[in-house]
């Protein structure tokens, strides 16, 4: 189960705090999410903090966000190592 919720909010930026494990069935909700802030124009920053864990799924779809210039902050060393691109494993 994950968590969305907005920390922080300006003219010019959102922070979305992330919390909980990103699993498979959660990808479709922050995608979703992700979608609707991006919308508003706004530079997006996922605050990673409160997230434990996320599966490969989720991993590519948030790499797939931070090549479209949203940035990923207060990753754990974990979830940092699982944002990494693993050998031979395709892009999203």
């Amino acid at each position: 189960m994950v968590r969305i919720s907005i920390s922080y909010f300006s003219e010019q930026q959102v922070t979305a705090l992330i919390e909980g494990r990103i699993l498979n069935d959660c990808i479709e909700q922050l995608k979703d999410t992700c979608e609707e802030l991006l919308a508003d124009r706004r530079r997006l920053r996922l605050d990673l903090s409160g997230v434990s864990f996320i599966s490969q799924k989720a991993a590519r779809a948030l790499r797939h966000f931070s090549e479209r210039e949203v940035a990923l902050i207060n990753c754990s060393a974990f979830v940092a190592e699982q944002l990494k691109v693993k050998k031979g494993e395709k892009q999203a």
